[in-house]
């Protein structure tokens, strides 16, 4: 018997009890159909056996159970998940950030004391911590049509830098607004691959299949920032940025050809810039050539080889401040140092668990978001995320050149501080409501398809 043709008022009446008890309102629809779906075949299954539609219906219904039981069940499986593990290690390592910039007015020398490092530091955490509330509570899904609007405020304060910049270390990558700083450099590499992101994820959205021609003009709007990294002699950005582009170009599903073509194409850009390197970067990369030939006297590598000597030095409870050492960017680039001279490898060790712990959480927690949109952009910045601690690590145990990467939380500064408690709120929010949204959204289903070429 046709469905459609069927009464259904007593079946109509017990799913429209248990929708009601639903407290996932964006999941009511589609747990309705999946909860008509199995009545109804229950329905047809015991009348094709020669028994009424009303005993069929309320044979159903007695074996699906009673109303409050159903929606509890279906509460329990599609409720708000709090990141209680990941918050714990977010707050730790802010506890640990704080004590490190203590530890630099006592142990290093310097007049970091004189110039209140700690207070600007607490302001700093407060905003911060301010960014990661508001970041949890918006919907991440808001952020999906602000590529371009993102893309362009990267590219505008690239510009504003270029007329108004304060140079340092022969860089323009500091707007000055009264008594902030702006960190171009920073800022803008992160701007500018979300915005790429959220670009290619709204595009998506909008067409079944992308043709590699498609593919590549895309792309191109990801290439032109590599060019402001390179006039800006912003080395670290061009590292950073050229992986995290070839990661988004992965995470959207690129075609392999597009990928080679796009990668190949913007890896070229940033090998130009480096044709041009500033002494000061070679240097650094001569420190590395050394590390790996043996030449350990050489002066480029001296910065490598006394950071070293210090967290040898260090031992299982630290130096504590009887005896400052001469530590450099102490309160950004080498925080870490600062922490291991300090308290010890105890604490450095810690402090080393739980960034990679986090990193873990956060690639483990991407894959378990189904919507496709939530999953892509979580994994985006899991990925964005892991690339300065692999720098920052790297670079003190000889891996990769010494840089200008400063640990996620682990560092000094209202803009590091804004980036991480930005990406790490979104996170949170996404992680958060990861059960209580369909899989599938009519207009957003096709944003991401991770893992799966064409």
């Amino acid at each position: 018997m046709d469905r459609e043709e069927n009464k259904r008022s007593l079946l109509d009446s017990y799913v429209d009890q248990v929708e009601v008890g639903i407290h996932a309102q964006e999941m009511r629809a589609s747990i309705r159909a999946e909860l008509e779906d199995h009545l109804y075949n229950q329905v047809d299954e015991q009348m094709d056996k020669g028994m009424s539609r009303s005993e069929a219906e309320a044979n159903a219904i007695r074996h699906m159970g009673s109303v409050d039981t159903i929606a509890e069940k279906f509460n329990i499986v599609h409720r708000t998940r709090f990141p209680w593990l990941f918050w714990g290690m977010i707050i730790i390592l802010l506890v640990v950030s704080t004590l490190g910039i203590w530890a630099v007015q006592h142990t290093v020398n310097g007049n970091y004391a004189e110039i209140s490092l700690l207070d600007k530091h607490i302001v700093f955490l407060g905003f911060g911590l301010t960014i990661f509330i508001i970041t949890s509570l918006i919907d991440y899904r808001w952020w999906r049509n602000k590529g371009w609007f993102l893309y362009a405020t990267a590219m505008a304060l690239f510009v504003i830098a270029q007329f108004i910049g304060l140079k340092v270390n022969g860089v323009e990558s500091w707007i000055g607004i009264g008594a902030i700083a702006l960190d171009v450099g920073f800022l803008t590499t992160f701007l500018f691959l979300f915005g790429i992101f959220l670009i290619i994820s709204q595009y998506r959205a909008k067409h079944q299949g992308l043709s590699i021609r498609r593919e590549l003009t895309l792309q191109s709007i990801g290439i032109i920032p590599v060019f402001t990294f390179v006039i800006d002699s912003q080395y670290y950005a061009v590292f950073v940025y050229l992986i995290g582009f070839i990661l988004i170009l992965f995470i959207h599903s690129f075609s392999m050809k597009a990928l080679i073509i796009g990668g190949a194409t913007a890896i070229s850009v940033g090998v130009l810039g480096f044709i041009s390197l500033k002494s000061y970067m070679i240097h650094r990369v001569e420190a590395w050539t050394n590390h790996f030939l043996g030449h350990h006297k050489s002066d480029a590598s001296s910065l490598f080889y006394y950071l070293r000597d210090l967290i040898v030095q260090s031992g299982w409870w630290g130096k504590g401040w009887a005896e400052p050492a001469d530590i450099v960017y102490p309160h950004t680039n080498y925080l870490l140092v600062v922490i291991v001279y300090a308290f010890g490898w105890i604490v450095g060790l810690g402090v080393l668990a739980i960034l990679f712990g986090g990193l873990i959480w956060l690639f483990r927690s991407s894959y378990q978001v189904k919507q496709r949109f939530g999953r892509g952009l979580m994994l985006f910045i899991s990925c964005y995320v892991t690339i300065p601690v692999i720098f920052n690590v790297g670079g003190l145990i000889g891996i990769v050149p010494m840089n200008g990467a400063s640990l996620p939380l682990l560092s000094y500064g209202a803009n590091s501080m804004l980036i991480w408690m930005f990406a790490l709120g979104l996170c949170t929010n996404i992680y958060t409501r990861k059960d209580t949204l369909p899989k599938h959204e009519a207009r957003w289903d096709r944003t991401v398809v991770i893992g799966k070429g064409r």
